[in-house]
């Protein structure tokens, strides 16, 4: 009865050793074949580094990137103008054709960076650009729009917004102030001195009788 007992006590001590060899064998091979794939032990090291070059970058640097980016804005915006001055565009409700294009270049913008407490965004930037729209007034039906060919001409300063997110500059928004409004008048564009209606708010229909009897009960406009 005691032989029986060693021999398995001896079994399962070999059991074991060849468990722990056939583990230590398969962590050794995850190792190689990550290694082989272009991985690495250290990589957590490799993206703590990654991220100090991207802090290490000057305001120089960034603006330099920013403006890169803004020119491909600028050449995407000259070739979609270029072939799309007819498209109608909706914007629910209403229909409408619009088209713009940016009489400078990227040397001539102007940009506001700043720097933030924000981890995740510790950089923004407004970029300014002279822009001239072009875009007719707001329709309820698409065939209206498509006929209109009465375009109206904004000349003003568009504002680019972006943040700094993970290393990349992200556009989050766009801002076009006009500044005077033209219309052509036999063949000569002429500034508008009438007030147009052209905004979706400035358009939108007038409550009826009931909505005025009720803002009169109510007092709320």
């Amino acid at each position: 009865m005691d032989n029986v007992q060693e021999i398995v006590s001896v079994g399962i001590k070999r059991s074991t050793f060849a468990v722990l060899v056939l583990a230590l064998g398969l962590m050794s091979s995850c190792a190689t074949v990550k290694g082989w794939r272009g991985g690495s032990a250290d990589e957590p090291t490799v993206v703590q580094a990654e991220n100090a070059l991207e802090t290490t970058a000057t305001p120089a640097e960034m603006e330099a990137e920013l403006l890169r980016l803004v020119k491909r804005h600028i050449e995407e915006n000259e070739a979609d103008s270029s072939n799309n001055q007819g498209r109608v565009i909706r914007k629910k409700p209403y229909y409408f054709k619009e088209y713009s294009n940016y009489p400078g270049t990227v040397k001539d913008a102007k940009v506001e960076l700043t720097e933030t407490e924000s981890r995740t965004s510790p950089f923004v930037a407004d970029v300014k650009l002279d822009k001239v729209r072009h875009a007719t007034r707001l329709h309820r039906r698409r065939e209206e729009a498509r006929a209109d060919d009465g375009f109206l001409r904004d000349t003003g300063v568009e504002t680019l917004s972006y943040e700094l997110r993970n290393g990349r500059w992200t556009r989050v928004g766009s801002f076009f102030l006009a500044e005077t409004t033209e219309e052509k008048v036999n063949g000569d564009w002429v500034v508008v001195q009438r007030v147009i209606e052209r905004t979706v708010v400035a358009e939108e229909p007038q409550p009826g009788w009931f909505g005025k009897a009720w803002s009169r009960v109510s007092g709320k406009k």
